[in-house]
């Protein structure tokens, strides 16, 4: 007789859902310990508009052509706490009719965010109402600007002088670049601007680290500028900008002999070279 026990992949598939939300909490746990001892900054790369390729300028357009969908779709369904997207979307026409339509280049994780920025909306208007400021709602949009993109090497990933966003095809390329040196990406967002599309990225470095940077560019010379130099007792150099250089330049050894040759002679007295 076999025996079949129907329960177990059940709880088998329970238990691995279970340590997986575990060792998320965790790893979301040990990167906001990290983030305390670490200095924030965004930096902003501009996407070569005359660089797309026609497939790609067309799915730009429909990414955010898509996210306008999804935000209305939310707002209309009432409850946008409870709200999930889902694999196609109800679009309403211009004849008031109601038309399905499908997601080609939105991605789940894309939608997640464009969920979660229209929940944190309706907090902090909730928030302003209690302390009896005038406020709005957050209704139907004509246009979104921007789209979050939460994971780095995931929804989007930096190369050379390239950058590729999830589900865009191929990799486009980007100015800016080299701010990011030394810093550790985090999230991104995709912007539609009026001269194009732009990634702001946020970015992480140590606090010491970051510190030791600024001061080294602050006291980095300028190419092209011309400063004044005021030699000084207190202070070495002081430099016409404010900038202060505490450094001595001891004496060589030739310089103490020759100091203490001159020292010696006598004024209008020649030496034995001399020719009388």
């Amino acid at each position: 007789m076999t025996v079949t026990l129907i329960g177990s992949p059940r709880r088998t598939s329970e238990e691995a859902r279970l340590d997986k939300n575990r060792r998320i909490k965790e790893s979301i746990k040990a990167t906001k310990a990290k983030r305390k001892t670490q200095t924030c900054s965004t930096f902003d790369l501009k996407i070569v508009g005359n660089k797309l390729s026609r497939t790609q300028r067309e799915a730009l357009v429909r990414v955010f052509l898509e996210a306008k969908w999804l935000w209305n779709e939310c707002i209309a369904s009432g409850d946008p706490f409870s709200y999930k997207p889902r694999k196609n979307v109800l679009v309403k026409t211009k004849d008031d009719t109601m038309d399905e339509r499908e997601y080609r280049v939105l991605g789940s994780q894309m939608k997640q965010s464009l969920v979660k920025t229209i929940r944190s909306n309706i907090k902090t208007l909730a928030t302003l109402k209690k302390q009896g400021r005038k406020t709005g709602t957050v209704g139907f949009t004509s246009e979104v600007k921007s789209l979050g993109l939460p994971q780095p090497e995931t929804t989007y990933r930096i190369r050379g002088q390239k950058a590729r966003i999830q589900n865009i095809p191929g990799w486009v390329r980007v100015r800016g670049v080299g701010q990011l040196e030394g810093w550790e990406q985090a999230k991104a967002v995709l912007t539609r601007e009026a001269d194009g599309w732009h990634l702001h990225v946020t970015c992480y470095m140590d606090k010491e680290e970051h510190r030791k940077r600024r001061e080294a560019k602050r006291l980095a010379p300028v190419k092209n500028t011309i400063i004044g130099l005021d030699m000084g007792v207190k202070t070495a150099i002081t430099c016409s900008d404010g900038t202060e250089y505490d450094v001595m330049v001891g004496e060589t050894d030739r310089l103490k002999r020759e100091q203490r040759k001159l020292n010696r002679k006598k004024k209008g007295r020649t030496t034995g070279n001399a020719i009388a």
